[in-house]
């Protein structure tokens, strides 16, 4: 049914004499392929083979989409000038005419249309129309779209280019872009192996060289293949040479036994040092800040001194009288400030520091300078990375066991082996002896038993000597990667044995830190407390040097009032003297006989006055440096100026007189 369907596109087949009824009817219509020409033979011939496996219907899909001509591919199943076609629509010719000659025109990519379904569209519901093209428009295509000489035509329109798409190779396995992004990672590794087979062998050895290092193991992981693709890996029995250069390496990684152990312990070997000595010198610096903090005098002092302010504050109240506080109370020394708004408890208790000359007690965070270090550990983590640490290493030591076992296989027994060939021979003397008189009979069975105890001494060291041969060859036929596993797990024991002892020891530390400061939560409470008391330290310095701005700004303040006092002193005592001077000179003036309006008008008593006037004024200045004790004289300029005003003066006088 499916056939007849695929052939004749007829949707209305029910019964088997239907069925019957088209295939004969396909069979008078099918022509005998002798009568293809012979290029249209070479067209169709890469398509025989696939004919005897394919059904019709994917492989008529498939000789359309290479853009074989519908009339060809009708022509190559057997439907050509059938009487279905003859009855196409009414003045129209057939759709599925034998295919022309090539004009060597460049090809149109289009999917044409099944012989059914043309009739069925308004190509062939449409009666046929005039040209739509001339022969100068062709003529002009074909001179604007033709073929160049050495072109080859694309698609499968001959068996070359069918073999050229065969070529091509494609992802049949994985993904396209997780083939494209494998392809990517190996080009990392180019520079330090030859080829992917270098690779795959290093990583089965274990990279005994140490040659994948850095961020190469983190690339080698994100190598490794997920389940579902490991799966389609292993089911694959096609042709190799067909796949991607990036599926045949994991084709041959997901070879390797144990892969994915393999690069894990390979991660294990190169980070276990730097992971170990973190960790270790992490654990070594946590118990030593403890020891400081617990140990620190001047830190005991700022926090007996906080209690008893405390305790003075808070008199009289739930919270008074108090043994100890929370740690975390330390903090609020600054949120609680005087009625001035000026000063903080904090503050108070660095003045009272300062004033009683133990400044150097405020320098607490000198006592535990690593506590800021410190208080951004996570002790938690800490324990969980120790803890996948040894996991790791316990991976290696079961890889170790295994690849022993692999190389030993199943154990045998050499000395019973030994034994019953040794009791098989005195068996074998025993029934050769038999036929001899009983006395004889008697004193060989006497040297038989000796000789068997002999023997089983000899395959005593027969057995241990086979042991220390065969401990000899097993060590003379191991891998290097074998050998570089066994030195890595033996040293790393001794390396984790020391890593879990400073772990309890620093453990121990936080838990009596913990209770030292009255916390209840055990070693988990030591970060918190070391990161609080580190706060506190870098508050306290804080408040310091506010202090000491405080205390300069004021003695900037005393000093610049000082200044102006003695201004203000200067400038009064100037004044003094310009009035006694003004009162004389005025009491001069009304003992004199000349009036006002004469005085008003003598040019010699306006020099007069001047000239007494600039003497004031020198006299003025004198007394002014002297009086304030200033070692800096009078400014060059100022005393020969108001000397040529005198000398001036007097010469006028002089004149007038």
């Amino acid at each position: 049914l499916i056939d007849a369907v695929c052939k004749d596109g007829n949707d209305n087949l029910s019964t088997s004499a239907d069925i019957e009824k088209v295939k004969s009817i396909n069979k008078a219509k099918a022509i005998d392929m002798s009568t293809l020409s012979p290029e249209d033979e070479k067209i169709v011939a890469p398509y025989r083979k696939m004919k005897k496996i394919l059904p019709v219907g994917p492989l008529r899909h498939k000789m359309m989409s290479d853009g074989i001509d519908s009339r060809l591919i009708d022509a190559f199943f057997g439907v050509e000038n059938s009487d279905k076609e003859n009855n196409g629509a009414p003045g129209r010719p057939s759709l599925t005419k034998k295919p022309s000659r090539s004009r060597g025109l460049l090809n149109l990519h289009w999917t044409p249309l099944s012989p059914t379904s043309a009739e069925q569209s308004f190509w062939g519901k449409t009666p046929a129309k005039k040209k739509a093209v001339e022969d100068s428009d062709v003529a002009k295509l074909e001179q604007l779209f033709s073929r160049k000489k050495n072109e080859k035509p694309k698609g499968a329109n001959t068996s070359k280019a069918l073999v050229s798409s065969k070529k091509t190779k494609t992802a049949q396995i994985l993904d396209s872009n997780r083939a494209q992004n494998i392809t990517i990672t190996l080009t990392s590794f180019n520079k330090v192996f030859e080829s992917h087979d270098d690779l795959i062998n290093t990583l089965a050895d274990l990279d005994p060289n140490k040659r994948i290092c850095g961020d190469n193991i983190q690339f080698m992981k994100s190598l490794l293949p997920k389940p579902e693709e490991k799966k389609a890996l292993q089911s694959f029995r096609g042709n190799r040479d067909h796949l991607l250069p990036s599926e045949q390496f994991l084709l041959r990684l997901v070879g390797v036994t144990r892969i994915d152990a393999k690069i894990g312990i390979i991660e294990t070997m190169g980070n276990f040092a730097e992971i170990t000595s973190r960790l270790s010198a992490n654990y070594e610096l946590l118990a030593r800040v403890c020891k400081q903090i617990m140990s620190s005098e001047k830190l005991h002092a700022v926090l007996d001194t906080v209690l008893t302010i405390g305790n003075i504050m808070n008199e009289g109240t739930r919270a008074g009288g108090a043994s100890g506080f929370k740690l975390e109370s330390l903090m609020k020394l600054t949120e609680t400030k005087s009625t001035d708004g000026k000063m903080t408890v904090l503050d108070y208790i660095v003045m009272t520091f300062v004033a009683k000359d133990k400044r150097e007690d405020l320098s607490i965070s000198e006592e535990f300078p690593d506590g800021l270090e410190v208080s951004r550990m996570m002790i938690s983590e800490m324990v969980a990375e120790v803890r996948v640490t040894e996991g790791k290493l316990r991976k290696c030591e079961a890889e170790l066991t295994a690849i022993r076992n692999e190389k030993e296989g199943p154990p045998k027994d050499t000395r019973s082996t030994l034994l019953g060939a040794s009791t098989e021979r005195v068996k074998m003397k025993n029934a050769d002896n038999s036929a001899s008189d009983p006395r004889s009979a008697m004193l060989r069975a006497i040297a038989a038993k000796r000789d068997t105890s002999g023997d089983a001494d000899d395959g005593e060291s027969t057995s241990s000597s086979f042991r220390s041969s065969s401990r000899s060859l097993e060590k003379s036929c191991k891998s290097p990667g074998t050998s570089r596993l066994e030195r890595f797990v033996e040293d790393s024991n001794a390396v984790m044995s020391n890593l879990k002892k400073a772990q309890a020891k620093a453990l121990d530390s936080c838990k009596k830190a913990a209770v030292f400061f009255g916390e209840k939560k055990g070693e988990q409470s030591a970060v918190s407390v070391i990161e609080v008391l580190t706060k506190f330290a870098s508050t306290v310095e804080h408040a310091v040097k506010k202090h000491d701005a405080r205390i300069e700004r004021e003695k900037r303040q005393a000093a610049s009032a000082l200044k102006k006092s003695k201004k203000n002193r200067r400038i009064s005592e100037t004044g003094a003297i310009q009035l006694r001077r003004r009162r004389s000179f005025k009491r001069s003036n009304s003992r004199s006989p000349l009036s006002k309006e004469s005085s008003r008008r003598s040019p010699l008593r306006s020099a007069s006055i001047r000239a007494i006037a600039n003497l004031n004024k020198l006299d003025a200045m004198c007394r002014t440096e002297l009086q304030s004790g200033s070692e800096k004289s009078i400014s060059d300029n100022a005393v020969p100026t108001l000397g040529n005003r005198m000398e001036r003066s007097i010469r006028k006088m002089d004149l007038n007189r």
